[in-house]
């Protein structure tokens, strides 16, 4: 990671970046969805104590002791074996760790639990995970400044958004407006002068100009189309932009907290980048309810980073625990079998309490003008009725709040639901 401090929480440090056998650009990075980010900001480190550094130099001694005896394990088990003919030949890798394996002194499951931190030879390294060949490197590895900041930004479509930069657009939009404006004045001028001289010179291109003012006049039609075009280019460009929809908020501060802890920029370098507004999603970003992101808040604080939500390409994307990639069509399907369960919840509810529990069955045979409106049973039947309606109207605020339905599919369904009641 970088060693810039931090802007607003000082970093612990990331883990050591993996290397890449083989080195590709982001411009070969496979199309890979990730609409779901989540960067969480580290914790301040905690100030070292003598009592916390000699219980570090103690689990420290004891760890290079346990190497020590995992290595003097494999030596005892032999890195040759003999054959038939009493002669001596090499392990290859796989026999090795076989032996390691069947090994029954205790010194050898140390061997096997130390395994994945040394080499043959007892060499300490690394534990390098497989990388696809063509895969990006993952974050770390790039040089920090902009290749690190351009890996983050290329690595999920949620923090892919970029700057609109609307005064500006507007800016050079009305100057130019102002511009032509001027211009088409002078081309109404231009014509009534000509018109007054010779009116004939203004019937047909095929003739040669004559005059000095109809020269002058094409000129100024040459310059009015180039400005022109300019104009309706950057009002494409500005439709283009406005027409994008502006990142989710929680898009926007996981970027602007990854900016934070790592200052991949120097100065107002990085300022300029974590501007608090302006921004658009270069993806297109799906309707998503407050529902969805309620869920990935809770996914963030007790969801691992490995985890049945996590893909493996997204595991390769960064060494930093900081950082998780989810997959939207898990996601999504966890944010079904939330709303398919309290649907139904809300709709078969009332009418498994009005008609399981004992007595509530027998409210439809209520004689009203026998026992009066002081009857318990005509209360029973006022129950049943404020029961319907708060399911009805959970139902309702369900709709609303948790799904992007419209106005006339509301409605819809609020119908559907009353004829399902009376049922």
């Amino acid at each position: 990671m970088s060693s810039h401090p931090s802007a607003s929480d000082p970093g612990e440090g990331s883990s050591t970046g993996t290397n890449v056998t083989q080195a590709s650009t982001l411009s070969e990075e496979p199309p890979i969805e990730m609409v779901d980010l989540a960067v969480a900001t580290r914790d301040p480190p905690t100030p070292a104590t003598p009592q916390t550094q000699e219980a570090v130099a103690e689990a420290t001694g004891h760890a290079v002791a346990l190497l020590n005896l995992s290595a003097e394990a494999a030596n005892n088990a032999g890195d040759n074996t003999q054959t038939p003919e009493g002669q001596s030949y090499p392990l290859s890798e796989e026999q090795d760790l076989e032996a390691s394996r069947s090994s029954k002194d205790p010194s050898g499951v140390l061997g096997r639990l130390f395994a994945g931190l040394r080499t043959r030879r007892g060499k300490d390294v690394a534990q390098k995970p497989y990388i696809p060949p063509g895969f990006p490197k993952p974050i770390e590895d790039h040089p920090d400044g902009f290749p690190r900041l351009s890996a983050f930004v290329a690595s999920a479509s949620a923090v892919a958004m970029v700057r609109v930069f609307n005064f500006l657009r507007m800016r050079l939009i009305i100057e130019r407006q102002v511009e032509i404006a001027k211009l088409q004045e002078r081309l109404l001028q231009s014509d009534l002068e000509i018109a007054g001289e010779n009116e004939n010179e203004l019937f047909t291109l095929d003739w040669e100009p004559q005059s000095e003012k109809r020269i002058a006049q094409i000129s100024l039609m040459q310059e009015i189309h180039t400005k022109l075009k300019d104009y309706d280019d950057m009002v494409g460009r500005a439709r283009t932009f406005l027409a994008t929809k502006s990142p989710k908020w929680r898009n926007i501060q996981n970027y602007k907290t990854w900016l934070a802890d790592e200052q991949p920029l120097n100065g107002r370098e990085n300022d300029y980048l974590a501007h608090g507004y302006g921004y658009t999603a270069l993806a297109e970003r799906q309707d998503t309810a407050p529902l969805d992101g309620a869920i990935a808040k809770i996914m963030d604080k007790c969801v691992p980073k490995k985890s049945v939500f996590t893909p493996w390409e997204g595991q390769l994307k960064s060494n930093d625990d900081h950082i998780r990639y989810r997959s939207d069509t898990r996601v999504d399907i966890c944010v079904k079998l939330v709303m398919t369960t309290s649907v139904v919840v809300l709709l078969v509810g009332p009418s498994a309490v009005l008609y399981l529990v004992p007595g509530v069955s027998q409210l439809e045979t209520l004689d009203r003008n026998l026992h009066g409106p002081d009857s318990p049973l005509f209360q029973q039947s006022a129950l049943k009725l404020l029961l319907i309606t708060g399911c009805v109207g959970l139902f309702s605020l369900l709709l609303n709040v948790a799904t992007q339905c419209r106005r006339y599919e509301v409605f819809v369904l609020r119908c559907s639901d009353k004829v399902f009641q009376g049922f």
